[in-house]
């Protein structure tokens, strides 16, 4: 890999030399991915990118270029060009170097870059063990299309004309895996995935029994009665709905009029139980790192207090059109996007109650594990209608799938009814933590 704080540091210096307000994202990173099924590799790809995204600022315009080239030559010719579409765009009291604070402080736990030389049979050994950990369940497992194995090394660096100077290096592995289960020849799929900042803390047994269980856990399902209901979230389910339904709680959609919970600051928007907190510092999180996509520091923030809006996410555009600061939220995917907003990771304070307390606390009711239909949640109205699966629950107890399951309602109605958080949180890959939630009378739809 380059040494990419110095591309950064020179490509700085010559923005400031052609007068520029100016930022610069660089970023310099390798990636590799190994798929296995029936024990044999069936791809294997690596990749590299090293590119920077330019983001000019002139009178409230903004243009954005990007470039692989980061020859003097090359840098001047992005930030030309972005000098140039600044000059065809709107100008916007939002379109500024956003303020950013001091703090940077490094995240140890995303610096391990050993996993850039790792040899690659070790990677292609995790890959298998996944699969053999779920063949290996019950013999009512088949087939296993793919289990796939996952890495990410690299360095972020950002600079602007201003003086700012921030970098950092980051690893994560993934795994995820797909089985299928067959019995009286009906068939039912179940995933498994998870992730780590180190290759040594990524269980592929873990990742590959749970495919096999969710696989499993659907053969036979019945059939549940229209009707309302109590509904026990098992974590995966919930970090799946909180991921839907976390863009309505940024900034850009607050300004932009795509989100129900505009206008609501100090106001109740859920039961009491609930604490809705991002914290980009989580140690051990996908999403923790020690500043954003814009070199704003990372922070622990509290968006609901005991059901009351406390505030939004942003990124330095809707920090500055809403007259706040910025929350470390600036978010960016590549180079080569401008940055938006989005969580860290996201999640609810967790309680002391057990998964198994929560359930006890149900005399009937299902017990949901997966959903569909995510994106069709409406950012506006904050109006769902989701499919989903599980078990049913009688006397607190899981027992019996049931698929095919309709949920509808308001992520309004959804977080009012949360009466339990347990302490089980899980971090999944992404920016999103999952709990055991049980939400009360929700709408159901059946047989």
């Amino acid at each position: 890999m380059s040494d990419a704080a110095a591309l950064a540091d020179r490509a700085a210096s010559l923005l400031r030399e052609m007068g520029l307000e100016a930022e610069i994202y660089l970023e310099d990173s390798v990636s590799s991915s190994i798929a296995v099924s029936s024990g044999k590799t069936v791809s294997f790809e690596m990749s590299e990118e090293l590119g920077a995204g330019i983001r000019i600022f002139d009178r409230g315009r903004v243009g954005f270029a990007h470039t692989s080239d980061l020859s003097a030559d090359g840098v001047r010719r992005a930030a030309g060009a972005a000098k140039a579409l600044a000059g065809h765009t709107d100008a916007d009291p939002g379109n500024r170097l956003p303020a950013r604070e001091i703090d940077s402080a490094p995240d140890e736990e995303s610096s391990d870059l050993s996993v850039a030389g790792m040899e690659t049979y070790r990677k292609v050994a995790l890959a298998r063990a996944m699969e053999e950990a779920a063949r290996g369940v019950d013999p009512r497992i088949t087939r296993v299309p793919e289990a796939k194995y996952e890495d990410l090394v690299g360095r972020v660096e950002i600079r602007d004309t201003e003086g700012l100077s921030r970098g950092c290096e980051f690893a994560r592995v993934y795994g995820s895996i797909e089985v299928v289960a067959e019995e009286h020849r009906l068939s039912q799929s179940g995933v498994g995935c998870d992730f780590a900042v180190r290759f040594s803390a990524l269980d592929p047994f873990r990742i590959g029994r749970e495919a096999a269980g969710r696989a499993l856990g659907k053969l036979g399902a019945g059939r549940a009665a229209t009707g309302t209901a109590d509904i026990v979230f098992d974590p995966w389910a919930w970090a799946e709905l909180l991921e839907a339904f976390s863009p309505v709680l940024t900034g850009e959609r607050v300004v932009k009029g795509r989100s129900f919970l505009a206008g609501n600051v100090g106001r109740r928007v859920a039961s009491e139980t609930v604490t809705l907190i991002d914290d980009g510092r989580l140690a051990g999180a996908d999403g923790s790192y020690p500043f954003d996509g814009e070199g704003v520091p990372t922070r622990r923030n509290t968006l609901v207090e005991r059901g009351v809006l406390r505030g939004f996410l942003h990124n330095g555009w809707s920090a500055a059109r809403m007259g706040t600061a910025p929350t470390g939220n600036g978010s960016r995917s590549s180079y080569m996007e401008l940055p938006g907003a989005a969580p860290t990771t996201l999640f609810l304070q967790p309680s002391t109650r057990t998964p198994e307390e929560i359930l006890n606390m149900v005399e009937g009711g299902f017990r949901i594990t997966e959903l569909m239909g995510l994106h069709t949640l409406d950012p506006v109205t904050g109006e769902f209608s989701l499919g989903a699966g599980g078990q049913r629950i009688r006397s607190g107890r899981a027992e019996g799938p049931v698929a095919g399951i309709g949920l509808a309602g308001s992520i309004q109605g959804l977080f009012g009814g949360i009466t339990a958080v347990g302490a089980d949180l899980r971090l999944f890959p992404g920016n999103v933590a999952g709990s055991t939630i049980l939400a009360r009378g929700l709408s159901i739809s059946g047989s």
